[in-house]
């Protein structure tokens, strides 16, 4: 998955507007609007990028909590 400008870009303005966390679902809604399968791909590759934190121990979903690093 290609982290893009434009998502770095809503990563940072989350940031900014929200606070250091929010929901893996509303990140990834809010990274690709109305494609839940790609926002999730750009939250993960940002995962691997270590540019947000997961706690990959529990079930993931939609609700699961994302940290923005």
């Amino acid at each position: 998955v290609r982290i893009e400008h434009h998502h770095r870009r809503i990563l940072g303005d989350r940031r900014r507007s929200s606070g250091l966390q929010t929901t893996y679902g509303v990140l990834a809604e809010a990274l690709e609007p109305g494609h839940p399968a790609a926002g999730r791909a750009v939250v993960q590759g940002m995962l691997v990028r270590r540019l947000v934190k997961m706690d990959l121990t529990s079930h993931l979903d939609d609700a699961s909590t994302v940290t923005i690093v």
